[in-house]
């Protein structure tokens, strides 16, 4: 595999450049299934996707699956700290008994989740591209 910028990793960069600015943008207006979907669950695809392509056919992948999913944990880092908190209070049902306190101090377990779920969909997507490269080669 070449060592520049393929033309599909341009895009899906350009892609998830262009979705988490709109994201920031819009972020205030998303309830919170629009900021589910938008904020977190695109980004991750995306990156994931971007993640698998660039660890394929490197010696040491791991490595760039590792790396990718630190970066993964700091942008979530990132959008988690500038959600504005009106998004998940206005959109959580609550009884009047009860009482909930919302915050964004986030303990470091979460940001391990993200790590560990960024790694384990970035391994998965590396496996299809590695078995899919093998099948079109004759060697599966």
């Amino acid at each position: 595999m070449d060592k520049k910028l393929t033309k599909i990793n341009t895009i899906i960069i350009a892609l998830l450049v262009i979705e988490i600015m709109l994201s920031m943008i819009f972020m205030s207006t998303f309830n919170i299934f629009q900021h589910m979907l938008l904020v977190q669950i695109v980004p991750s695809i995306l990156l994931a996707i971007l993640i698998g392509r660039i660890a394929y056919g490197k010696k040491l992948y791991w490595i760039y699956i590792i790396l990718g999913s630190i970066i993964y944990t700091a942008l979530m880092y990132v959008l988690i700290t500038n959600t504005p908190m009106s998004v998940i209070e206005n959109n959580t049902v609550q009884s009047n008994t009860s009482v909930f306190e919302f915050n964004k101090n986030i303990r470091f377990i979460t940001y391990l989740g993200f790590f560990i779920q960024e790694f384990l969909i970035a391994s998965f997507v590396f496996l299809i591209i590695k078995v899919i490269r093998k099948i079109k080669e004759g060697r599966f």
